[in-house]
């Protein structure tokens, strides 16, 4: 990506605020079915967007390799696309406590993760 290109991750966020946007106008003059269909590609966009940008910004994947990687990973699944980011969601919310414990003498942290994430797919697993 060169300095003054738009980042991908954002590229899909300005996509999914256009279908928003549109399923706003589309409700407000009764046509549900399309609005529905234009909220929920509001919502695919958005998780590529979050997904894309976690990639390029916290594992350091360059942009192509992680637009590449995230359509292969989701999709156009809506379910599996909300497991994943509630996944990731987990995944930084226990690099944040990590990073606060690091220099902790806590033997248990391996087992802390284990078991915050253990809550994560078992909370995934009850509401599918």
């Amino acid at each position: 990506m060169s300095s003054n290109s738009i980042p991908l991750y954002n590229i899909f966020y300005r996509a999914a605020q256009k279908d928003l946007n549109a399923a706003r106008i589309l409700a407000k003059t009764g046509e549900v079915p399309l609005a529905l269909y234009h909220l929920q590609q509001s919502y695919e966009k958005s998780v590529k967007s979050l997904c894309i940008y976690q990639e390029t910004r916290h594992n350091n994947t360059p942009e192509a390799d992680a637009g590449r990687n995230v359509k292969a990973q989701l999709g156009h699944d809506t379910e599996e696309s909300t497991i994943t980011v509630l996944r990731r969601m987990a995944e930084i919310d226990i690099r944040r406590f990590e990073v606060q414990l690091r220099n902790a003498t806590d033997p248990n942290l391996v087992q802390l993760r284990q078991a915050l994430m253990g809550g994560v797919e078992q909370t995934i697993a009850e509401s599918v």
